[in-house]
């Protein structure tokens, strides 16, 4: 997966990218998004979503389960791995609900599920809440590195705020 070197522009609501072959889906999807203040990028060639430039790193990939030729939980495990420097998460896209399913798509790699027709409210609540969960990850593990590195405590705590601030716990 490339990630051309972004220019500065403020955070969004959360980054995320978008895995689905049904084209109308995809652009239905992105205006939501959009409108919704998160950055999205899509693909709807799955055979070419790793290799997709992307102009961000993705907070969540929005990954579509049933696709032709490519298998979305195997995508799925193929996105954890090369992303293993770079924490995401993965919510899935579906029509299948049966708890079968499901589990299959956690055992993959699977963060949330999603049921298809797409509700905007329960999608955007699903997103916030992953986002709001990498974050926070991300930023308890700045904040370790901070405190083992040692130092003085002035400093120590200065970047403990900067790195809650950064990932937006705090503000």
């Amino acid at each position: 997966m490339a990630v051309r070197e972004p220019a500065a522009v403020p955070m969004s609501r959360g980054d995320v990218f978008l895995i689905d072959d049904d084209a109308h889906t995809a652009a239905l999807l992105l205006k939501v998004l959009a409108r919704e203040g998160y950055r999205a990028e899509a693909c709807t060639e799955p055979e070419h979503a790793l290799d997709k430039d992307l102009s961000f790193l993705p907070e969540v990939i929005l990954l579509d389960i049933m696709m032709p030729g490519v298998s979305g939980l195997d995508l799925a495990r193929a996105l954890k791995q090369g992303f293993q420097n770079h924490p995401i998460r993965i919510v899935m896209l579906t029509a299948r609900t049966e708890a079968e399913f499901v589990e299959q798509a956690a055992r993959a790699g699977a963060d949330d599920y999603l049921t298809k027709p797409i509700k905007r409210r329960e999608l955007i609540g699903r997103l916030d809440r992953q986002v709001r969960a990498l974050r926070a990850e991300r930023a308890i593990g700045r904040i370790r590195r901070v405190l083992l590195e040692g130092g003085e405590p002035s400093a120590q705590l200065e970047a403990v705020l900067g790195a809650l601030r950064e990932m937006r716990v705090i503000q």
